[in-house]
């Protein structure tokens, strides 16, 4: 992996901080501005739902779909094409002149604001996860156990000069990490408060300005700074992204117009009816596809299920509290829409006091304790706000407030970190999309849950209130805490008992939505506390020992250019979790061989292996996603590209090739035997498992060129990367087969060291 200087990464961190900061001011900007579009633009109650559907509909439907596109063309080329898509739709919403343009306009503005949610937080991992490896040095275990300093391609990781000084200078990936979660936070109470002020000063379009400069300033930064990055390997789920597009769109679709319509109304009932389907299907689609849009395995990864819950939940607790404030300060305590702005700024100051406290605990202590404990600080300021009431004024609120937002800065990036370090660089964007889309239909979920608990409540204490009121006027002041006090106003005097009741009756759903809140938080500190991976389990670092392989052994020839290319091997083991899991995985594929031999490969089953194997057909899914994957499945490929990006960029491209295949040769010579042996045979004698193979070469040639060039600093490989991958490929090639095909007990170590040398004297 490349290293950035730690110059070059504060200026793509602030790039990508601006790119999630307006999303975040977005989100909430419109808020305050909902009454007067009414006025000016002639909006209806229903034109005005749709300003703000059309906006969470396009993004939750892009979420997955363009983690996909980055991770096939490239995440800056995507970043920048959603930052100017989301500039452009935000001018585009300030100069219309209908509801049904704004609307348009907002919807556009959801398909950038998809882009800017995912795509930074998977360009991280690629600029930052260098200082994560380097800080790992000098803490490698040996095979028996033994602590050891580690050794790598610059010298020993303890010396001053090698790589732990380099890592001084860089930023640790939970870093950044924090520093783009405070951004999306701050977004939020921000967005009132600046639209609250151009409201006052300026038009209603100027709310939607306010996004137009910082997307120009990201743009520069973004194209100047940001290295190209792609996962050239990955193929396009199609299947995948329909379902998916078309599922998330229907559940969101039902679950926000829920509260509006009515929960049994005939729209509401055909977009959740519509989503079962789409999203099982979705599922049962994931699990049979060779590479699907999402693996269905991270979720019995507790660092990605309990990871996304603990944010979403405190998402959920952030938008109640986001969602209720800003009705509470203007229509209870009586301030403007600025004024409800300015009294969210203790929310801001909690989270900004609490960002470095959350990262230097993670850091120190793992991630349960800031994640777990700030849920806790969460759940104790929204039983402290809870206690509101309507003589209470402004400051037990504020108090509350500062709680809260230290405890959310607090758990949210330990838990992103989490969720997202189940991903690795070649497919961190469709990961970032992945918890981003869990994260959007949470946000809709909190909205729809909350409120309908805010209306029952608030409509249960209002009701006595109503009695003798007209119709027409009883219907408007259920409906809001605004209505009533318009309907109590417009009644003069007389209208007192009614603008007290229904204050009243607002701080109570209030109370009870807060409470809500609370238990939702206390639930996920909990499961936090017991559930959540206090760290990573750390990667074998590696020695400069490389053991003995089975059969006969012998030197390269001696002066030949093969001199001094034994690499790095990796050392130590696996956990028990680990151990397991490769069991089970290598189980299946023993009996699915088997099988293959004895009846043949076409006439075999899936359910025939997982009988074999004692397993259901669903873990046989969630090992190898078709039947074709037992054969062609190969554990190496990902580490061998990780091992070349890792090579000093001085080293020639083949021997950086060959020296990072070495470090895999000893577990790949210890492993090997007759079910590898007929892998081999069988992908030979299969027509369709040939050509998935010769397409797989094609595949691999371009991956490993494109982690030549991101070993040397560039952005797409050349030429000579792609020739010197293909050659590689041909010799390794040759070797496997040769030793698959030999009825001696080769080494293939040496049969490829014998291969490259002979490359490399051209006979």
């Amino acid at each position: 992996m490349v290293r950035y200087g730690r110059g070059r990464q504060g200026a793509i961190l602030v790039a990508l901080w601006l790119a999630v900061l307006v999303v975040g001011l977005d989100t909430m900007v419109l808020s305050v501005a909902l009454a007067t579009l009414s006025k000016d633009l002639g909006a209806s109650n229903a034109q005005l739902q749709w300003v703000t559907d059309a906006y969470t509909l396009a993004l939750a439907a892009l979420l997955l779909p363009v983690g996909l596109l980055s991770d096939r063309y490239g995440r800056r080329t995507v970043l920048l094409a959603g930052l100017a898509v989301f500039g452009l739709a935000s001018a585009a919403c300030a100069e219309v002149d209908s509801p049904a343009q704004l609307i348009a306009a907002r919807a556009v503005l959801g398909i950038g604001a998809a882009v800017l949610l995912s795509v930074p937080l998977s360009i991280v991992p690629t600029v930052f996860g260098a200082a994560d490896k380097a800080g790992t040095a000098g803490r490698a275990t040996g095979p028996t156990g033994e602590r050891h300093p580690a050794t790598g391609p610059t010298g020993p990781a303890g010396d001053p000069a090698a790589t732990g000084r380099k890592a001084g200078r860089t930023l640790p990936t939970s870093t950044a990490l924090a520093i783009l979660v405070s951004g999306m936070m701050l977004g939020l109470p921000l967005g009132p408060l600046l639209g609250g002020w151009l409201l006052g000063h300026f038009w209603w379009g100027s709310v939607f300005l306010i996004n137009v400069p910082i997307v120009l300033v990201a743009m520069i930064v973004v194209a100047l700074t940001i290295p190209q990055s792609r996962a050239v390997t990955r193929r396009p789920d199609l299947l995948g992204v329909v379902l998916s597009t078309l599922g998330l769109v229907a559940l969101v679709y039902g679950v926000i117009e829920g509260p509006e319509r009515g929960w049994t109304s005939l729209p509401v009932l055909v977009g959740l009816g519509a989503a079962v389907p789409l999203l099982a299907g979705f599922v049962a689609w994931q699990a049979r596809a060779r590479q699907p849009l999402v693996r269905l395995g991270l979720f019995t990864d507790r660092r990605f299920s309990v990871g996304v819950l603990a944010m979403t939940l405190a998402g959920f607790a952030l938008f109640g509290v986001v969602f209720v404030l800003p009705q509470y300060v203007q229509v209870v305590l009586g301030t403007d829409a600025f004024g409800a702005g300015v009294r969210l700024l203790p929310l801001i100051a909690g989270m900004l006091v609490a960002a470095p406290v959350g990262d230097r605990l993670c850091r120190r202590f793992g991630r349960r304790l800031p994640v777990a404990g700030g849920l806790l600080v969460v759940t104790a300021g929204l039983v402290v706000q809870s206690r509101v009431e309507v003589s209470s004024g402004y400051e037990l609120t504020a108090v509350a407030m500062l709680i809260e937002g230290f405890g959310i800065s607090l758990a949210l990036s330990p838990a992103m970190d989490s969720a997202l370090a189940t991903f690795g660089t070649d497919d961190a964007a469709t990961g970032s999309s992945l918890v981003q889309a869990i994260r959007q239909v949470g946000a809709a979920l909190s909205i729809a849950i909350l409120g309908s608990v805010l209306n029952a409540a608030y409509r249960d204490r209002l009701d006595p209130a109503l009695t003798g009121l007209p119709p027409a006027a009883a219907h408007a002041a259920r409906g809001s805490v605004g209505g009533a006090a318009e309907v109590a106003h417009r009644m003069g005097p007389a209208g007192a008992p009614l603008r007290a009741a229904a204050d009243g009756a607002f701080v109570h759903g209030m109370s009870v939505m807060l409470l809500v809140c609370a238990a939702a938080a206390a639930v996920s500190a909990v499961a936090a506390a017991l559930l959540l991976p206090n760290r990573d389990r750390p990667v074998p670092e590696a020695t400069t020992t490389r053991p003995a392989g089975p059969g006969r052994r012998h030197s390269p020839p001696a002066g030949s250019t093969m001199d001094g290319m034994k690499a790095d091997v990796p050392a130590g083991a696996p956990g028990l979790r680990e151990r397991k899991k490769l069991k089970t995985r290598r189980t299946i594929q023993h009996h699915a061989l088997r099988l293959f031999a004895e009846q043949g490969y076409e006439q075999t089953t899936v359910e025939q292996i997982a009988a074999a194997a004692e397993v259901s057909p669903s873990t046989f899914f969630r090992y190898y996603p078709t039947k074709e994957d037992v054969v062609l499945a190969d554990d190496y490929d990902p580490v061998f590209y990780q091992a070349v990006r890792d090579r000093p960029a001085a080293e020639k491209p083949l021997v950086a090739l060959h020296s990072a295949m070495m470090a895999l040769m000893p577990q790949f010579a210890a492993e090997a035997g007759e079910d590898t042996r007929q892998r081999l045979r069988l992908v030979l004698s299969v027509p369709a498992l040939r050509g998935k193979i010769i397409q797989g070469v094609a595949e691999s040639t371009r991956a490993i060129a494109t982690a030549l060039a991101e070993r040397a600093g560039r952005d797409t490989p050349q030429y000579a990367d792609e020739a010197v991958a293909a050659a590689y490929i041909g010799v390794a090639s040759v070797a496997v087969l040769h030793w698959a095909e030999s009825p001696e007990d080769l080494d293939p170590a040496n049969l490829l060291e014998e291969g490259v040398a002979a490359l490399l004297a051209g006979s």
